[in-house]
């Protein structure tokens, strides 16, 4: 039966989901996780903290999002917590925080508990229920966990930090420290409320409030954009509650404050919001789903308020791949060179392959990196001693690299052929240790890696033609696949005609253009190269500069007049493999003449493999639940089948279990798993019935309903 409960979420956040298509999938979770009363874990949470984060409207309207901390000891313990519905704080606003004028019986405030240092947060909307001299206590309207996505880790300094008089100072401008702290940040905190959007006196600031939220936003250093009294933020994934932007909705209002973390100042600021659904910058920006920004009406400088000063001890893995806006504008301007030709085809081939050394870590040194797109750059990897193992057309290498004082384990394809004097790799700037190379790694710099292996290799063996569809980075492997048949042991291989369909959203972030124009020059007439674009520049020439507009169809292998015979290689994002598959199977081509990547996060579901794991067994939704070694929880998160394995999930969420090969055989990633059951998508190691791996697993459905719940704990 339906559920006859008021939903969790007001109007404006109905409508973002609604807009987004996740409404249906979040009502279900939010009445899952939402609730009206702290458990146990949130109330000793609380309990624990030595500062909090409160969010809350003035009597003009204005929202402000501000912090409270201990006033007897600057330590944990001034929060309590009589019963699960209530909180008592003992402590006041900062001075000349304009808190000290909202706390008033019945006025409603956001509050968000973080602990910087663990990057653990929980979220609070509650109502005033009593001020006192000393304090005040709240009712919970509303409470629910949060993801550490984009938390900078950061502990308190109590040491250093001077007694000095506070002071305050109000501006409708910013001066020089706002504009520097403003665009030196990597961490700024977000107020916003519902209620009577119509009104615009608050006169009374109780009458006309439903409620009000406060958030944590993170990324790089610079990627807050400021132009003016106007700044622009990129809207990073989240939990898909969409409370911020549900407020917005409703009340395009928000109140921001920043941190001086060394110094213990606090930037506050109030204004006018807009959300922008699509931005000219977005590309730049790894996994920035929309942007908004937010336009000065007055603000706040509240100097030395703080009795302490922050040390930053690690940055947010999701942090590093969030870009900036200066990293964004060179991009956009196509500041850097992109496509160097191919200057020779091939080098002198290796005369006998070398495996001895295949499952041990080899020294190698970065002898070159070419930009290959606004996206993408090559790295040319060479042997410090010895030579290249031999390997096949389309495997992948492993490397390894301490990243932030981690050991970080990824594998990348081989984009270039066997027998040439060089691994070359092909990497989109996406993701931590992708974001690194790119970033940090040049010429000289010296890497681990293992010799490649890999299923998703190029059928030398067949005659048949060969069409080749690749997705953005996809093409990796497909360019060395080509580069293998036309040159083979050095001599030009004309024997078996190759189609490759190239899809990319436009011209700058394709990848190989000007390589693979001079690879059909030498194959003369066997390689047709088909690039499809899906948001083309508009200085393109439709034929020209490009052959077809749109994304991978049945109207474009109708168009392409495809040979049902052929042998076809599909790699690309997992929607993408998806969607290509099952168009190729609604012709009829047949099942094993199909081949995909099988790597990382682009899994395919095949109709007819009877190797693949069962996917009716995989749940349709679940609530994860994941606690630390400790057993403090750390998430509470709905998942769903386009999140990929639990590991790939986790790292979304911020957090970054252990793991090596990801694919099921170190162990690396081994946890334990107290409730509910998972599926493998791989042949991995055996483990006992209360662990998982999170690489290779999936949530498993329960045998009465298509969703479960499990209960993780990640090793220490």
């Amino acid at each position: 039966m339906e559920s006859t409960s008021p939903s969790p979420f007001h109007r404006g956040e109905k409508k973002i989901q609604e807009r987004l298509g996740v409404r249906e999938k979040m009502e279900g979770f939010g009445r899952q996780v939402i609730r009206d009363f702290m458990p146990d874990q949130h109330r000793k949470f609380y309990a624990s903290l030595a500062y909090i984060f409160v969010g809350h409207v003035d009597q003009d309207g204005h929202p402000w999002a501000s912090m409270l901390c201990n006033s007897r000891a600057w330590t944990e313990g001034f929060i309590q917590s009589p019963n699960e519905r209530k909180l008592h704080l003992t402590t006041t606003p900062l001075p000349g925080d304009p808190l000290q004028k909202s706390l008033k019986a019945n006025c409603k405030l956001g509050f968000l508990g973080i602990e910087l240092e663990t990057r653990r947060r929980n979220r609070l909307a509650a109502t005033i229920e009593h001020v006192s001299e000393n304090g005040f206590s709240v009712l919970v309207d509303q409470a629910f966990g949060n993801c550490p996505q984009y938390i900078q880790n950061r502990s308190m300094d109590l040491a250093t930090k001077p007694p000095v008089t506070p002071t305050t100072h109000s501006f409708d401008g910013l001066n020089e420290d706002a504009i520097q702290l403003i665009r030196q940040a990597d961490t700024f905190f977000v107020s916003s409320f519902v209620g009577d959007s119509k009104r615009d006196n608050f006169a009374d600031p109780i009458e006309g409030i439903e409620g009000v939220d406060i958030s944590h936003r993170g990324g790089q250093p610079g990627f807050v954009g400021l132009e003016g009294n106007t700044l622009h933020i990129p809207d990073f994934p989240g939990n898909n509650h969409f409370n911020t932007l549900g407020n917005f909705h409703e009340n395009p209002k928000a109140g921001l404050l920043f941190i001086d973390f060394e110094k213990g100042h606090l930037l506050m600021l109030t204004g006018s919001v807009e959300i922008h659904w699509s931005q000219d910058y977005q590309p730049h920006f790894t996994n920035a789903d929309r942007f908004w920004s937010f336009t000065i009406k007055k603000g706040l400088w509240l100097y030395n308020a703080l009795p302490f000063n922050f040390k930053l001890n690690d940055v947010s893995r999701n942090s590093l791949s969030s870009g900036t806006w200066a990293q964004a504008r060179k991009l956009h301007l196509l500041d850097k060179p992109l496509n160097k030709p191919l200057d020779k085809p091939l080098d002198k081939p290796l005369d006998k392959p070398l495996e001895k050394n295949a499952n041990t870590w080899q020294d190698f040194e970065i002898s070159n990196v070419i930009c290959e797109s606004a996206t993408i750059e090559s790295f040319y990897l060479k042997p410090v001693t010895g030579e290249l193992a031999n390997f096949q057309a389309g495997q992948f290498l492993t490397l390894k690299e301490n990243v932030n004082k981690h050991e970080v384990i990824r594998t990348y394809t081989v984009s270039n052929a066997p027998g040439e004097s060089e691994y070359r790799i092909s990497v989109k700037k996406q993701g931590l240790f992708s974001n690194y190379l790119h970033d940090h790694v040049g010429k000289g710099k010296r890497l681990l890696l293992k010799t490649p292996m890999g299923q998703f290799v190029l059928n030398r063996t067949s005659k048949r033609p060969a069409v080749f569809i690749a997705g953005g980075v996809g093409i990796t492997p497909m360019i060395a696949m080509i580069r293998d048949q036309i040159f083979d042991k050095g001599r030009l291989n004309h024997s078996r005609p190759i189609l490759l369909i190239a899809c990319a959203r436009n011209a700058i972030e394709r990848a190989f253009y000007s390589e693979l124009k001079s690879l059909e020059a030498i194959a003369k007439g066997y390689l047709r190269v088909v690039w499809m674009l899906s948001q083309p520049e508009e200085n393109l020439r439709l034929g020209v500069d490009y052959q077809i507009d749109g994304r991978f169809s049945q109207s474009t292998i109708n168009r392409l007049h495809l040979d049902d015979s052929a042998d076809f290689y599909l790699c690309g994002p997992s929607g993408f493999m998806q969607n290509s598959y099952e168009l190729l199977l609604a012709r009829d081509i047949p099942d094993i003449n199909i081949y995909t990547e099988s790597f990382g996060t682009a899994s395919l579901i095949r109709s007819s493999d009877g190797s693949s794991y069962d996917q009716a067994k995989v749940a349709e939704h679940a609530i994860i639940n994941v606690s630390d070694s400790s057993g403090q929880e750390i998430l509470e998160h709905q998942w769903q089948p386009e999140d990929g394995t639990l590991l790939e999930f986790l790292e979304t969420q911020g957090i970054q279990p252990e793991f090596g090969c990801r694919i099921g055989q170190c162990g690396s990633c081994k946890a334990s798993l107290s409730n509910g059951s998972v599926v493998y998508e791989a042949n991995a190691m055996e483990v006992n019935n209360d662990e998982l791996l999170l690489c290779c697993t999936k949530p498993q459905a329960d045998k009465i309903s298509a969703s479960t719940q499990l209960n993780i704990q990640l090793k220490s």
